[in-house]
């Protein structure tokens, strides 16, 4: 009796994990900000590195892009806009030590903007600068860039205040229903102003997804009452052998 009592016990643990962590990866971690590309192959890449840390040669292509992305890996939420140096430069001459970059900054769709701002225009520009230009050099070159602990959280005075914002289950899901096709995801090395902050400021536990814990937690306590099923038919054989032999 008992040992059936533990089974349905284990049973209702694995449930209730399974449930909650159902629950956690519904609405996976999110964050709004702006993320940083580059191209491999004619296509859009999400860079490997910030662009503080990239010099990009004459003849690149640079992209940026304000959108609401998680961390499962996807091409979704690069900038709209095709990369094409010859559409963007072809009438751009340069000079000595000089190069030039197509730069496109992809303000993103309303439906994710910050509660009373207006997403402005995107462009796409030819940049004409210094060999040594970085990317974040470029990105400067073209208006004002908002940073905050390494982070670029404003280009062009957009958003106005915030920088990476953990995205909530509501807000996820406001923005789902207002555009379903702009939740997306992006990833790479994490770096100071291309991925989401490791956690949000004030609390550890703002970020990530809890199903590491979960299941971590479940495993001990699923084992656990293992154990105690293991030693309850122990003892039962213990005493079944003293009982025969009495």
């Amino acid at each position: 009796m008992r040992t059936r009592i533990v089974v349905g016990v284990v049973a209702l643990v694995v449930a209730a994990l399974a449930t909650t962590a159902g629950a956690s990866l519904a609405h996976a971690s999110a964050y709004r900000y702006w993320t940083y590309w580059t191209v491999t192959d004619g296509a859009w890449v999400f860079a490997p590195s910030g662009p503080a840390f990239r010099t990009p040669a004459d003849g690149t292509v640079e992209g940026w892009r304000f959108s609401v992305t998680s961390d499962d890996a996807s091409s979704d939420d690069a900038p709209r806009p095709q990369p094409d140096f010859d559409a963007v430069c072809a009438d751009t001459t340069t000079k000595a030590d000089m190069k030039r970059i197509a730069l496109v900054v992809d303000y993103g769709e309303q439906a994710i903007a910050p509660a009373g701002q207006q997403a402005p225009e995107s462009f796409a520009t030819c940049v004409v600068i210094d060999d040594s230009a970085t990317g974040y050099d470029v990105l400067r070159s073209v208006g004002d860039v908002r940073t905050d602990n390494g982070l670029i959280c404003g280009v062009g005075g957009y958003p106005a205040d915030e920088c990476a914002p953990l995205i909530d289950a509501a807000e996820q899901q406001r923005i789902s229903d207002a555009a379903p096709t702009v939740l997306s995801s992006a990833s790479g090395d994490e770096n100071p102003t291309a991925s989401p902050p490791p956690q949000a400021a004030g609390s550890a536990d703002d970020s990530g997804s809890p199903l590491p814990t979960l299941l971590f937690t479940g495993a001990l306590a699923a084992g656990a009452l293992i154990w105690l099923i293991v030693r309850q038919r122990s003892r039962r054989m213990q005493s079944g052998g003293v009982d025969s032999h009495g």
